[in-house]
Formats: C-alpha cells, sequence, structure tokens
C-alpha cells in the first residue's frame, strides 16, 4: 500500500474533486470509496455509517458484494466494525478471522479478505461511523498506512455531520439538498447543526457556513498536515 508514500495527499485532492461533481450523495460516497480503495491499494473499502439506533448500516462499498449495501445491518458491538465503533479505536489485524469478534455475514462475501484495518469516523468525539480497507493477503498495515486511513476518516466525519451523507431527518435540512437511500441517524443531523454553529460562532460569521466550504477547510487542513508530517517524503 502506497500510505506515506504521497498517495494521502493525492487521494484528498481527489476527494475535493469528487466534492464538486454535480452527483447524488449515494454516487459521491460510492466514488470515495473506490478512490480509497485504489489510493491505499486495498482490494476493500467499506462506510459503514452509526443508525439513530446505535446500528452500523454499511453505506458504501468497493470490493464485498454492492447488494449488502443497505442492507448488511451490525448491532453496536457485533464484529470487529462494532468493535471499531464501540472503543472508538482503530483495529489492525493481519488474519481478521482469527479474531474472537470477527463476525461472518455472507451476504457481504468477507470471508476471502484475511488482514483488516478499521478506523473510527469521529467528530468532536462522536462516533460517526467506521471506515474499513481490507485484503486477502494476511499482512500488518503500517502505521503510516493507519494515520492515513485516519485522515481520511476525519474528512468523511465532514460529509457525515454536515448532512452530506443526511438520512432520517424529519423534514429538509438547511444544510443538505443530498440524500441517500438507506437509514440513518437523527442524531447525525443535530450533531450537523451544533458543529456547522459552533464553527461559525468561532469563525465570527453572522451568516451559516456554505458546506462546500466547511469540508474544503478540512481538506485543505488534512493536505497541509500530511505535507507536514511527509514532506522529506513527497518533495515540493
Amino acid at each position: 500500500m502506497r500510505g506515506a508514500l504521497g498517495g494521502p495527499r493525492v487521494l484528498l485532492r481527489r476527494l475535493r474533486e469528487v466534492m464538486a461533481e454535480p452527483v447524488s450523495a449515494q454516487e459521491r460516497l460510492d466514488k470515495v470509496v473506490v478512490l480509497i480503495a485504489a489510493n491505499m491499494v486495498a482490494e476493500v473499502c467499506s462506510v459503514y455509517v452509526l443508525r439513530v439506533d446505535g446500528t452500523l448500516e454499511l453505506y458504501a462499498t468497493e470490493g464485498l458484494k454492492h447488494e449488502a449495501v443497505h442492507q448488511t445491518v451490525l448491532k453496536a458491538d457485533e464484529g470487529l466494525v462494532g468493535l471499531v465503533a464501540s472503543e472508538a479505536n482503530p483495529i489492525n489485524l493481519s488474519d481478521a478471522q482469527a479474531h474472537p469478534a470477527f463476525s461472518f455475514r455472507p451476504e457481504t462475501g468477507e470471508e476471502i479478505y484475511h488482514s483488516f484495518l478499521g478506523v473510527p469516523v469521529l467528530r468532536a468525539g462522536n462516533t460517526l461511523g467506521v471506515l474499513v480497507v481490507q485484503n486477502r493477503a494476511r499482512r500488518t498495515y503500517t502505521e503510516e498506512e493507519e494515520e492515513a486511513l485516519q485522515t481520511t476518516a476525519m474528512v468523511l466525519a465532514e460529509m457525515i455531520a454536515s448532512g452530506w451523507c443526511k438520512i432520517g431527518y424529519p423534514g429538509p435540512c438547511p444544510w443538505s439538498p443530498f440524500h441517500l437511500g438507506g437509514r440513518a441517524t437523527v442524531a447525525q443531523a443535530a450533531l450537523c447543526r451544533s458543529a456547522l454553529r459552533a464553527r461559525r460562532q468561532d469563525a465570527g460569521l453572522a451568516c451559516p457556513l456554505h458546506r462546500p466550504l466547511a469540508i474544503a477547510s478540512v481538506i485543505c487542513g488534512c493536505a497541509c498536515r500530511i505535507r507536514g508530517r511527509y514532506s522529506y517524503m513527497i518533495g515540493p
């Protein structure tokens, strides 16, 4: 996997381009998982979103069976994904199926993949979901790869919290004209409102912060952090 070798910068640039495309939220998220998988040379990349009932729903995947999207729903403490969400910490395994928390879901077709890296999608101390990459070969992902995935999860958190992956909100959300076809959380819509309100106050803004600008600022911040950390590796 490319991880620290300039991959994160390339990925963040591509994410910014995807955000600007005039496509539906589901199409946008589908493109995001494809980008992450290609950038990290992963055979699987999946996004699970936390629902209002505390369960985790598979929202998008590259590598697993697509018919499992919006059909696979995990309990809060079910499987490795549930463990990542409940503990809000990454899990990095060379043989996921040997872990006692592994839960087999036949509809996903994931039994052929052994290595597993899952990171929580966090915002303001809240877990909004889980981002996972998998490979068939048994390997332990490097620290740089883990950090790269966590950085990408920050961008996903902004998408979810600001309403780009909004569903289940009773009535139109003023920050999000985009809708996905599955089921998510009312709590995320509330988080969206409080987070953006706090950001406007911190910035001294009287008007609502434009959503694409908010996400673009996160991507820019991530890119600057990556540039500072890996500048000796990626050059100017």
